[in-house]
């Protein structure tokens, strides 16, 4: 859990912004077929949620996928931000 987070503040620090956490958007504009021949594009909405819940469980801001001060403190990583 540490590596993941530490990595995290590493992406954020090189650049990485919440715009970049997601698929191109020709993923959400043109149909996709996958390994069954099936068609279809992928929802933004659910694609937003899936991902908000998916910060949540790592302790990370839903909306920015910022790991949140709190959980950076747990995990005894608070050296590695700038304050």
């Amino acid at each position: 859990e540490r590596i993941w987070n530490l990595q995290k503040l590493f992406n954020i620090r090189e650049g990485e912004k919440p715009e970049d956490s997601t698929y191109p958007d020709r993923f959400f504009n043109e149909v996709q077929v996958d390994d069954s021949k099936n068609k279809r594009k992928l929802d933004l909405i659910k694609v937003r949620r899936i991902l908000a819940s998916y910060y949540k469980a790592r302790g990370w801001n839903e909306e920015s996928g910022i790991p949140t001060f709190e959980r950076i403190n747990e995990l005894g990583l608070s050296k590695y931000i700038e304050q």
